[in-house]
C-alpha cells in the first residue's frame, strides 16, 4: 500500500512501527525498500508541519526536519561516491531553499549575536558577484 489512508489499521500499526524504527534510529536508508517506512517519515513531516502552522511557529518543523535529513546523511557515510576526475556536476548543482528554512536560518543566525551576523554579511559581500 502506497496511502496511508487506504491501509488497515493493522497495516498502520505495522507502517508506523517499522518507519519510527527506520528513520528515528538511522534515517532513511538509501537502499530502502519498504514503502512502509516512507509513508511513516512523510506522515510524521505533515504532522510535525500541522503542529507548526497551528502554533504559529515553524522552527521546531524544520528541526524536525533537520533531524531527519542528518540521521539519512549519517547512514550514508558507507555509501560510495561516483566522482571521477572531470566531474562537477554535482559540485554545481543549483541548491535551492524554501521560506521557512530561510526564515529559520534567519533566526538562527541574529540568536548568535552580531559577530555572526556582521560574517553573514561580509561573505555576502565577499560572494554576491560570483555566479
Amino acid at each position: 500500500m502506497c496511502y496511508w489512508d487506504e491501509m488497515n489499521r493493522l497495516e498502520r500499526r505495522h507502517a508506523e512501527k517499522t518507519g519510527k524504527k527506520a528513520f528515528e534510529l538511522r534515517g532513511m536508508s538509501a537502499d530502502n525498500r519498504n514503502p512502509y517506512v516512507v509513508v511513516a517519515l512523510v506522515r510524521s513531516l505533515v504532522l510535525e508541519l500541522k503542529s507548526s502552522k497551528q502554533s504559529g511557529n515553524i522552527s521546531t518543523f524544520v528541526q524536525h526536519l533537520y533531524r531527519h535529513v542528518e540521521l539519512t546523511k549519517d547512514s550514508l557515510r558507507e555509501t560510495a561516491v561516483a566522482c571521477q576526475n572531470g566531474c562537477s556536476h554535482c559540485c554545481n548543482g543549483w541548491v535551492t531553499s524554501s521560506a521557512p528554512e530561510i526564515l529559520h536560518l534567519a533566526k538562527i543566525i541574529k540568536q548568535r549575536g552580531e559577530a555572526t551576523v556582521e560574517r553573514v554579511k561580509s561573505t555576502f559581500e565577499a560572494t554576491a558577484a560570483m555566479s
